[in-house]
């Protein structure tokens, strides 16, 4: 299904954008997932992401949170040859710490987990997998000090593109199979069981070992929830939380995928 085509309002220098980035001469290809993406107080939170890279665009993004022109924490790809260095990035602290090489034309499973300190700080771990196997390509863990880890709720969650002005970074030209948020810190195990159940899966789910599962909104408690899930059946739907994403540009649906072409 090809949500682009003609009649598609452009919000370059309007709407979102304006509001986003004032006056930013730039073109955009993107999905606007919104505000309140994630916990607004010291909550430990993990986001999912399956992603397939189909060309090397250089310092393109996977997901970048972003307000008033200024970024927070983001994801990107920069260039490794034929494939793609992923590297996590928390802008507030001008701090990034490569995860992996991610293949180029592969679907493959990256996920963050921020577990804030109570203070006034957070450890940030990142996450590169196999989409099939399940197995780490890369890993990455920082701890950001004097961070404001709360202020992620007031941005917005893009994917595909940066929305950090300075740079004028390109769009990705990527597609998103499923994007997930849960109000918890996912263990390793926990994320690789996942990798490998894939998007569409059910949940809640049980690890191999069964010693761990999964709780879906339908819990007793909303602390082991899943609270944000968008699986792009044809539609932008957060069938856990019914935040109300927003198309920016020409992105598109392929086989059931979001995909957001390269501007």
């Amino acid at each position: 299904m090809d949500i682009g085509g003609n009649g598609v309002e452009s919000l370059h220098r309007a709407g979102i954008i304006a509001s986003v980035i004032p006056g930013l001469d730039k073109d955009y290809m993107l999905l606007d997932l919104g505000a309140n993406v994630v916990p607004k107080d010291d909550t430990p939170f993990t986001l999912e992401f399956w992603t397939t890279l189909h060309e090397m665009v250089a310092w393109s993004h996977i997901f970048c949170f972003t307000t008033s022109g200024q970024a927070g924490l983001m994801a990107n790809f920069c260039t490794s040859g034929a494939n793609s260095n992923t590297s996590i990035n928390c802008m507030e602290k001008n701090v990034n710490s490569a995860t992996g090489t991610s293949p180029v034309g592969q679907e493959f499973h990256y996920s963050v987990v921020v577990v804030p300190d109570g203070v006034n700080g957070a450890t940030v771990t990142a996450y590169l997998k196999n989409a099939v196997t399940g197995a780490t390509i890369g890993k990455s863990t920082l701890y950001y000090a004097d961070w404001n880890v709360e202020r992620l709720n007031l941005q917005r969650c893009w994917l595909g593109t940066s929305g950090y002005p300075n740079w004028n970074d390109p769009d990705s030209n990527a597609s998103y199979n499923e994007v997930r948020v849960w109000n918890r810190a996912l263990s390793e195990d926990e994320l690789t069981h996942s990798a490998k159940m894939g998007p569409e899966a059910l949940i809640p789910f049980e690890l191999d070992d069964g010693t761990h599962v999964q709780c879906d909104t339908s819990a007793a408690t909303a602390t082991d929830a899943l609270t944000h899930r968008w699986s792009f059946n044809g539609d932008f739907v957060d069938s856990a939380g019914g935040l109300s994403a927003t198309k920016v540009g020409n992105p598109t649906f392929i086989n059931n995928q979001l995909h957001v072409p390269s501007g």
